[in-house]
């Protein structure tokens, strides 16, 4: 019906446009709009597809010998995954993304230095709105959901990636990490991703037509060289029922054309749980894992992004420790840190939770720096909600907007041991405490340990010249690493075992703003559990952002780290690619 509807709009214009409606004096102004149109058609028709199932949009452009060679690659479906090795490409994860905001192309000598690094899986990030046009403007101009216009350049684009990754024996997901009504980055990812999960609205077509095109397009290329990931973390409000329906109506427009692609689909809550609705549905499930998140995000998730750039591009950027110390959020028995802190060290604290009433006092080698109560009227006044217990804490459902209480106090003098102390018989926890000097700056984090609760014992902690934290006592057992994280990865160990649903781990990493012997354990401990429980793993990401192993300047560097030139000419970690390759096996 669209194709019916839109080739007679066609025709008719092109008859106006041929005869002038029978007119043969037309004014100049008149031709020379024409002549404007006519020129922009014509651009627009070599660039895109008025018709969406149009045959050059359901048509790819890889040659005959790949699609061959294609089949030399490891055999790959839902219950059966090769030992993928990957990362992330960032290029198109949204429209906007990149230097000044314009798209980032695929290249060869980008698919070569990810062959020079042993990648053999790559999670390439999409926007649809890239791929669809409005009938007027650019991809990812506000998008009324017509997806009559397909942007045919684009789609050769990723023609040439799979072509190129073919020949290097790298196989490609492709992965929707933005959609309208379900955009991913920047904004309130809440709110923004309602529409998406409404059914009937337009947002949710624009989704299933996107995958009902590209499985068409693609339909020709096997699931050794190519797979599908429906949709990028489900936000924390979809349900399994909701996320399931949704996901269901891909995965039918999909297998329409192609019955056996190999379909992975994110687990909810942001990757994190599987989903039952899913189960049977011959599909592999996802799990992305950036636990301990306080390590991996340092620095990333301010409540303002840009105003938050200067502190990441700082001399002295701020350590946050891993294995993560597990320092207990409660001041009982006194709250201790030790460490060399010179005159002018300057100390933010942040409480987040306690009893109305409570009030502390800080000891700097036994003389107070600084003390507080913590009134009802206080706690009033700055917009917390108290429950019945006469009790506060910021993140309350109740207390929307309400952060931390935040004091700043600096030391008159050099001191060797901080102590906080508690006043009365009330409770007050303190959420983080970052201690900054001429020489480090570091955050260290209260943590709640679920299995442990409030038995973690009182905190013990030193630091040293590089703002490392290192635990003094029984609380180190509990710190945060790989025994904490392979727990965690137990859960979908269960999950495959209990329902013979095939699972990956398609998203982990930490940001440049960490500390590189860190990192490289971190990173190292990651991988050592995916081999130990089976799972094949995909970094996030290989260039561009925050998370990258190529820098693309120098803000994008890791303090400490070594930087060694690819082929290409461009650097890489080398500390975090040698961990990357001793685990591609």
């Amino acid at each position: 019906m669209r194709k019916t509807i839109l080739m007679l709009v066609l025709t008719i214009f092109g008859c106006f446009m041929a005869f002038g409606c029978g007119t043969k004096d037309t004014p100049s102004e008149v031709l020379s709009s024409a002549e404007e149109v006519s020129t922009i058609e014509s651009e627009a028709s070599d660039a895109v597809m008025a018709e969406r199932l149009s045959k050059e949009a359901t048509t790819n452009t890889i040659p005959e010998n790949l699609k061959k060679k294609a089949l030399e690659m490891p055999y790959a479906d839902y219950q059966n995954l090769p030992a993928w090795h990957g990362t992330t490409l960032m290029n198109k994860v949204e429209y906007g993304w990149g230097p000044d905001g314009k798209l980032t192309d695929y290249s060869k000598e980008l698919v070569e230095e990810l062959a020079e690094v042993g990648f053999n899986f790559i999670r390439v990030t999409q926007d649809t709105r890239i791929y669809f046009l409005e009938k007027t403007g650019d991809p990812g101009e506000y998008f009324n959901g017509n997806s009559d216009m397909v942007n045919i350049q684009e789609l050769k684009k990723v023609d040439d990636l799979i072509g190129w990754c073919i020949e290097k024996g790298i196989h490609v997901c492709l992965d929707v990490h933005s959609t309208p009504g379900g955009y991913m980055i920047g904004g309130d990812e809440e709110a923004s991703r309602e529409l998406l999960f409404t059914e009937g609205s337009e947002e949710e077509q624009i989704f299933i037509d996107y995958w009902e095109f590209m499985a068409m397009r693609y339909a020709d290329i096997p699931n050794n060289a190519l797979s599908f990931n429906l949709y990028n973390e489900p936000p924390r409000f979809a349900t399994d029922e909701q996320y399931t329906t949704l996901m269901k109506k891909a995965l039918d427009v999909i297998r329409k054309t192609t019955p056996d692609r190999l379909i992975f689909v994110d687990m909810l809550q942001y990757g994190r749980e599987p989903v039952y609705g899913l189960v049977g549905e011959n599909v592999v499930q996802t799990f992305h894992s950036y636990d301990p998140y306080e390590f991996t995000h340092n620095l990333v998730d301010n409540a303002d992004y840009e105003a938050g750039r200067g502190e990441r591009e700082s001399a002295i950027r701020q350590v946050v420790t891993y294995p993560l110390p597990a320092v207990a959020l409660g001041i009982r028995d006194g709250y201790v840190v030790t460490g060399d802190f010179p005159a002018g060290t300057e100390l933010t604290i942040r409480f987040g939770e306690g009893g109305a009433g409570a009030e502390t006092i800080l000891l700097a080698d036994g003389k107070q720096l600084f003390t507080q109560k913590f009134d009802k009227d206080m706690l009033l006044e700055n917009g917390f909600v108290l429950d019945e217990y006469d009790n506060f804490a910021y993140y309350l459902d109740s207390n929307p907007g309400v952060s931390m209480l935040e004091y700043k106090v600096a030391l008159e003098n050099p001191a060797k041991e901080l102590r906080f102390e508690l006043k009365n018989e009330h409770w007050l926890d303190i959420n983080e405490l970052i201690i900054s000097t001429d020489t480090f700056k570091t955050k260290i984090v209260g943590q709640w340990i679920e299995k442990i609760g409030d038995d973690i014992p009182p905190t013990r902690a030193h630091v040293d010249e590089n703002g490392i934290v290192t635990l003094t006592n029984g609380a180190a057992k509990y710190n945060i690493g790989k025994e904490s994280l392979s727990e965690m990865f137990q859960k979908y160990v269960d999950f495959r075992e209990k329902t013979g649903t095939q699972v990956m781990l398609q998203e982990f990493g930490d940001c440049v703003y960490t500390e590189i012997n860190g990192a490289q354990t971190y990173y190292d401990d990651m991988l050592s559990i995916c081999e130990e429980d089976g799972f094949s793993w995909c970094q996030f990401g290989f260039d561009g952002g925050d998370f990258s192993l190529v820098p693309v300047n120098e803000s994008y560097k890791r303090r400490g780290a070594t930087y060694e030139k690819l082929s290409s000419g461009r650097e890489i970690c080398a500390e975090l690619r040698n961990v990357l390759q001793k685990h591609m096996k």
